[in-house]
This record gives C-alpha cells, structure tokens and sequence, in this order.
C-alpha cells in the first residue's frame, strides 16, 4: 500500500511552528488557551494513531496463489476496520479542533491592535490549512486503502478465480432520483406504520405491493401505503434500468397491526415470505419491525423482532417536506413527462391520463401539494405500467423455509429433537454462564422439553416455536458488543443541537432586523415580506430529525439495530451536510448585509464533522 505521509500543517511539528508562534503575543494566547489546547491534543492524537498505520500490507509481491491473495485482502480489511478506521477518525477530530481553533480565532482578531491582529491572522490562516490537510490525509488514506485492495483483487485474479463463485456482488449503485424516491418510500413506510400502531389505526386502509426482480424473486422491494396504484415508478427507480421487474398487488388484501406485529391480510403472499418481507422493510427503513402473514384459512407466518419503537417510526420535518416537494414542482413534474402524456393520449388510457393531469394541475394550482404530488406519482406510475408484468406472487422466493416435514422421509417430531440435542451443547453453556439471557433460555428449553415428550402436530409445532426462540437467544447471546463512542457521539450530538439552536435564533434576529431596515421603505414591502417567509421556510427546514436519531442510535442495545441506526444517521448527516453546502441562503447566512457580525454556519459545519468523526 502506498504510504500516506501526514502533510506539514497538520502535523506536531508544524503546529507547535505555528504555537510559538502565537505564545509570543500573550494577549492573544490567553484569548485562545483552551482552543489552542484542543487542536494541539486533537493533532497529537492524530500523527499517533496515524504512526500505527502498516503501510506494509497489500504488497502484490510474492504472492503464491489465490488464497494468499485473499488472505492479504481479509488482512488489509482488518486494518481498514482498525488502525486506518482510527487514523481517518483522529484526522476528522483534528480537522473538527482546526475548524474550532479558526473560528474562535476570527472571533478573538476584533478590536485587537493591528501586530497582535496580525498573529491572530497568521494562526487563523495555520488552523485553516491543518483543517484540509488532515481532511486531505484521511481521504488519500481511504483512497490508498481502496487502490491496495484492487491491486491485491487483480493479482490474486491472475493467480486463479477460486472462491469466485462465492463472492458477492457489489449493490449497484442508485441515481439521485432514485435515492430521493427511496427515501421517499421509506417515510411513506414509517408513517404507515406508526399510523396503524396508534389506537384510532391508520385513517385510510393501508395496502401494500410488491415489486421483484423476475431473474431473482428474492430481490424484492416493497410499497406500504393507502395508494399501492401510485408506487410503481418510485418502487422502479429502486432497480437498475436493465433489471425486469414483476409486480405483486392484493386489491383485497390489506395490512393491520395485530398482536404487536406488522400484519398482511393476504391469500396471494404465500407461507414463508414473512422473513423475506420483514428483511425488505429493514433494508427500505433501516427499521426491523415484527412482520406476520395472515390468510383468510387462518394460517401465520411470522418473522419475530423486538418492539419498534415510537422514535424508530418517526418523521422529522425535513422528511414530511420532502413528501410533498414533488407537488410544490407540480409544472416542471409534468413538463417532464410531457412526451409519455402525449403517446398515452393516443391509446387506451386516455380518459385515466386527461383526469389525473386535469386533477394535479387543480391540486397544484391551489396549494394543495400533497394531492399534486400523489397525482404525479400515480400518473407516473400509470404511465410505466405496459414495463411490468403482474404476477399472482407464485414464483417469489424465500430465504428461510416453510415449516414442513422432516428431510428424507423423517417425522417432523424426530426431526426437531434432533435439531433441539444439537444445540444441547450451546444451551447448557449459555445457562451457565448465568447471564441476563441465561434464565429466558432455560425457561424456553424447560418448554421445548415440555412439548417434545409428545408427538401431536400441536405439541411439536409449540416445541418448533421454543427451539427458533432458543436459536434467536443464543444468536444474540454471541452478537459482538456494540463499539459505538457513545460518549464522543453525546458530546457533538449536544454541540450540533447547541450549534443549530443557535442559527435558529440567529435567523429571527435577523429577520426582524430586515423588518426595521426596510420599515420606512414602502416599495419594499413585498420583497420583506418574501424574505421573512423564506427565512421562517429555512428555520423548518434546520429542524431535521439527525438529533432524535443520533439519540436512539446512542440508546439503542442491540448491536444489529443500533448498526441500522448509524446507518439512518449517517444518511441524515449526509442530507444535512449537502444541503448546508448546496442552499442558497445557508450559504449568504454568515456576515450578510444586515447583520454582518452572524456567523452561525461554519459552527454548524464544525458539530457536523464531530459526529462524522465519532461516527468513524
């Protein structure tokens, strides 16, 4: 691997150049003692955990087959999870101390003589360069990392293609049309079930649809909502263009919360998909929620989970908006599919085409934005409909499956006690250890004990049911503990809030300080006012859900669902940063006309990168 040597103005020696520097201007130095204390132990901590980095690994050079290549991969992955996974997050808290340093210095340079302005300058300009340098560093050891791996892949390759057939392939990646529309489902899916969780239910029946990859059933997406109708076009852009997709719809099924558990009312989802189906909503929501499929005969399947809670289900605003955004844009929505409006005219579903162009234009021309974005959806969905063929969700596949007779001709009954002794082994020592698992595995042991003494269907599928809960225990039992920084991950949770509060408040200041500016000229009334709305838009959209999602990360116990979490963070976190970086008035926010002392966006952009760091 190619080394990635620190750059001078991030490292100890180039900083304690520039820290001398600034200990001759002692007025100075005591303004930013404790700022000039952070960055140095941030940039100390960084050059270590950068020194533990073993550049040695991915040397292509003697390499004797295949395995051994792999082998080198597996090694550099490690470190990739480890001292590289360190460095990189050393860098970002040394780029975060730099960013701090550079503001509390531009803070401290007012009012200053001019020689001691110029020191603060000087160490401004320093912090400035240790921030994008140590940013530097982290990318070019990301990149390093990743260049390593595929020069290893490529050598390994040469030396024979074992172990190919097993190697999964990588998810392709998605437009950002297609990421705004799966989020878009997914809010759509988190809302429908925390309606239907609340005790009056969801005010509209909830339903569902399934969409497939026909070459791979079990590559499934999957829309919950009150308009199944209007879900194909966002549920397509979650394919590559290239895949065949087939649709699953149940015009008489319906979805209801039932015993704790998201419950399908279906005869078309056949037994077993329940798993299948609980694993689809986990990878739409990042949310695992108990999923049961309930036919009119009477028949379940279920795929058990713990309690999804109230927060897990929540939308923050900048959710809710993005709902209804497609509405607001109703005209540029239907200018873009003008050209499939005007062929649809010509055929058959004309008369359907005309009445929902006639109804979004009415919905969109009155401000009512959520029926216009719930038009285009259905206009774009009908429009795409003759691309997918219907299916009677027959040939979906499972990943786990359906209860059934013992293999090879053996009883049901003598199947599952030989399944039940030969986890014997891993009971007895979860017992034994006296853990907070240990007595709910004894007691659904004592249980499948209880039921297996008996051979009636009842009695063995009851002893089924406490030998997958047994397995689902000591599954958990062996999970790795979580690693999450929790205390690093509360302290820049509390600053972001603190850093956001404070825009917000900032943003009031400043609107009513147009609002006097402006008050005697009465030819700028409209243009004030416009700027008071947008403002009032802005603090809406400050009000993301990141915070209550960093809260239920750092709460949440289970390692699998806190790792679900961090992912829901880090896409918050990503929206946050892009739309920091991209928004028009988020970027003239700071010493604007009005009130040139604001500063309130770079802070925000420092908490941010603290929870990107604490995250790794």
């Amino acid at each position: 691997m190619n080394k990635v040597e620190i750059p001078s103005a991030a490292s100890v020696a180039g900083w304690n150049g520039e820290k001398a520097a600034l200990a001759k201007d002692k007025a100075v130095a005591s303004k930013l003692t404790a700022e000039t204390t952070k960055l140095t132990d941030a940039i100390k901590a960084f050059e270590a955990a950068a020194g533990k980095v073993d550049f040695s690994l991915g040397e292509t050079k003697g390499l004797a087959s295949a395995a051994a290549g792999a082998a080198a991969i597996a090694q550099l992955e490690e470190a990739r999870k480890g001292a590289v996974k360190n460095a990189m997050g050393a860098a970002k808290l040394a780029a975060a101390a730099a960013d701090t340093f550079a503001a509390a210095a531009q803070k401290a340079e007012k009012g200053l003589p001019a020689a001691s302005a110029k020191v603060v300058v000087a160490a401004k300009s320093a912090a400035a360069a240790a921030s994008k340098a140590a940013d530097k560093y982290a990318s070019d050891l990301s990149s390093a990392v990743d260049a390593a791996i595929k020069e290893l892949q490529a050598a390994a390759g040469k030396l024979g293609k074992a172990g190919e057939k097993d190697k999964k392939p990588e998810p392709p990646k998605l437009s950002p049309k297609a990421l705004a529309d799966g989020k878009n489902l997914a809010a759509l899916m988190r809302k429908s079930i925390a309606l239907l969780r609340t005790p009056k239910g969801a005010p509209l029946p909830v339903k569902f649809m399934v969409l497939y990859n026909k070459a791979n059933p079990k590559d499934l997406r999957l829309y919950l909502g009150p308009k199944p109708e209007s879900g194909l076009a966002k549920l397509k852009t979650q394919f590559p263009a290239e895949v065949k997709v087939n649709r699953v719809k149940d015009p008489k099924g319906k979805v209801v919360w039932d015993k704790g558990a998201l419950t399908f009312m279906s005869d078309i989802l056949k037994g077993g998909l329940a798993k299948q189906i609980q694993l689809s909503i986990r990878q739409q929501t990042k949310v695992t929620v108990k999923v049961r499929i309930k036919k009119s005969s009477g028949e379940v399947d279920e795929a058990d989970a713990k309690d999804v809670s109230d927060d897990e289900l929540a939308l923050s605003p900048a959710e809710e908006a993005a709902m209804v955004a497609g509405g607001k844009e109703w005209e540029s929505g239907l200018k873009e599919l003008d050209s499939a409006i005007q062929a649809a005219l010509k055929g058959a579903k004309a008369d359907q085409v005309k009445k929902l162009v006639a109804g979004i234009r009415s919905a969109g021309g009155s401000g009512k934005f959520d029926a216009a974005a719930d038009g285009l959806d259905e206009l774009a969905s009908l429009l795409q409909e003759a691309d997918v063929a219907d299916s009677d969700g027959k040939d979906l596949e499972s990943d786990t499956p359906v209860a059934g007779p013992g293999e090879k001709g053996v009883d049901p009954a003598t199947a599952l006690k030989a399944k039940f002794e030969a986890l014997r082994g891993k009971i007895d020592a979860a017992i034994a250890l006296k853990d907070a698992a240990s007595k709910e595995i004894k007691q659904f042991k004592d249980g499948a004990e209880q039921f297996l003494k008996k051979t009636d269907k009842a009695a063995v599928e009851n002893a089924g049911k406490f030998v997958t809960k047994i397995e689902q225990l000591l599954a958990n039992a062996s999970k790795p503990k979580s690693t999450l920084p929790v205390a690093k991950l509360e302290t820049a949770r509390a600053n972001f809030v603190k850093s956001r509060d404070t825009t917000i408040k900032e943003i009031t200041r400043l609107s009513k300080a147009i609002v006097t500016a402006f008050a005697a000229e009465a030819s700028q009334k409209a243009a004030v006012t416009d700027a008071i709305k947008k403002l009032g838009e802005l603090q809406i959209k400050l009000q993301t859900g990141l915070e209550r999602e960093l809260s239920m990360a750092i709460k949440a116990k289970d390692p699998d669902k806190q790792a679900d979490l961090v992912d829901r963070v880090k896409d918050s976190l990503q929206s946050f940063q892009d739309f920091l970086d991209s928004d028009d008035l988020m970027k003239n926010l700071d010493k604007n006309e009005v009130l040139q002392d604001m500063s309130v966006v770079g802070p925000m952009k420092t908490s941010l990168k603290e929870i990107e760091a604490a995250l790794g």
